[in-house]
């Protein structure tokens, strides 16, 4: 047998898992049956819900990352649960235990959390309404194979392990794991008792912001306070299948009473503004022309500002046009500088000075630049209406038509037990 003599060995793996999309259409007033939550899945089988990550060397080199992203392959409806597993076993030649960095993060993310959103958050989020959903994070001691003792379906009588075995791929999707009650067990996390905290990260140049709430497994402390009880729980040891610990994500979804949103945006219009030279194309109607003269050479062109109507989620993405990364922008002239910068509508409307400054740009353009700025003030008119229809849309919106998406990430960190 190997033996270590001064410095402990380890194994770190990043994993991420589980993760579940609150599905939302593009029409507003979708229905119930339509508003599900979904979840992703790269997993080879479709219908795995287990992953295995068996120790077999434990070392300094940090061994091979593994690499999962696997969940549930189906469509997840009101008044559905599930479970997801990830065992680690321990093959190697030597004892292991959990280190106490192991992280398990829940994170959320939602396409309009920003700068601007409350740094932190409940669970509960929609005033006066209660999340349906239910996640829990609980670490059993034993194999899946020990703590599952049959399958569910439903209210239905629970079936045998074999009797789940012998079905077909397509009808074990509809059943759940029933885990032994004498499994020993301890939730990490639960989502309804937590605050989530506001985070930012930058993906591919853009500012993403999201929520999360961390267990470490230093806070272990507080749940197993008898510090030889802790250790016994948290070591695999090797090549016995009993110690193993294998960590559950258990979701429930309840009825919802999904609304679909505020109904009354469904006929509403926008305008979308643009400046066109020499013609006005068809479909396009036209707020403001004139001849201007062409610079270094004689003669004129003649210049259109022109827009169509769109409804509101159309013009979410004419917007997403002309900001380069989903959120709109425009040109400001710095007049003491001399420079032109762009700056994002949403900084802009926290900025009086500016904000008034295209609100006074002039409505009767006789450069292509005044052109240019007639559309911006255009545009910002149209686009502060949207902030307020859109802001009374996300009040009106229930958890399943949010668009929220709940992710599980652990860090598990397994070192030689001394």
């Amino acid at each position: 047998m190997i033996k270590f003599l001064k410095d402990k060995w380890i194994f770190l793996v990043f994993v991420l898992v589980v993760t579940i999309i609150l599905s939302v259409s593009g029409n507003i007033n979708q229905s119930t049956s339509n508003a599900k939550y979904r979840s992703e899945i790269s997993s080879s089988d479709e219908t795995a819900r287990v992953a295995k990550w068996d120790i077999s060397t434990i070392s300094k080199q940090n061994g091979a990352t593994l690499d999962l992203d696997a969940g549930f392959a189906k469509t997840l409806g009101e008044e559905t649960e599930g479970n997801w597993f990830i065992e680690i076993g321990n093959s190697s030649e030597v004892n292991a235990i959990l280190g106490t960095d192991t992280t398990i993060r829940l994170r959320l993310d939602q396409d309009n959390f920003s700068a601007s959103s409350v740094d932190s958050m409940g669970w509960n989020f929609i005033s006066g309404a209660t999340n349906p959903v239910t996640i829990e994070i609980i670490v059993y001691k034993g194999s899946v194979d020990s703590i599952v003792t049959g399958y569910k379906k439903g209210n239905a009588a629970a079936i045998t392990k074999d009797a789940f075995n012998a079905l077909s791929a397509a009808d074990k999707k509809d059943y759940v794991e029933v885990i032994s009650a004498s499994a020993e067990k301890y939730t990490l996390l639960t989502t309804t008792a937590q605050t989530f905290t506001k985070d930012v990260e930058s993906v591919e140049g853009k500012l993403v912001y999201f929520y999360y709430k961390d267990f470490k497994l230093s806070d272990l402390n507080t749940i197993i306070t008898d510090e030889e009880d802790r250790e016994e729980f948290t070591t695999i040891d090797m090549n016995d299948a009993s110690t193993n610990l294998t960590i559950c994500v258990n979701w429930k979804v309840a009825s919802s009473g999904s609304s679909g949103g505020d109904a009354s945006l469904e006929n509403k219009k926008y305008r979308t503004y643009e400046v066109f030279a020499e013609s006005l194309p068809t479909g396009y109607t036209s707020v403001y022309t004139t001849s201007v003269p062409k610079v270094g050479e004689s003669g004129t062109i003649t210049y259109y500002i022109g827009y169509k109507e769109v409804g509101f989620f159309d013009y979410q993405i004419f917007t997403s046009g002309f900001g380069g990364d989903g959120e709109p922008s425009f040109k400001f002239k710095d007049d003491v500088k001399g420079t032109v910068n762009i700056m994002y509508y949403s900084e802009l409307l926290r900025d009086s000075d500016k904000l008034n400054a295209v609100k006074n740009y002039s409505t009767t353009p006789t450069t292509i630049e005044g052109f240019e700025q007639y559309c911006e003030r255009l545009r910002l008119g149209v686009h502060e209406e949207f902030v307020d229809d859109n802001e009374a849309y996300q009040e009106s919106l229930t958890y399943l038509d949010y668009g929220l998406k709940c992710a599980v990430e652990f860090k598990i960190k397994v070192e030689q037990k001394d």
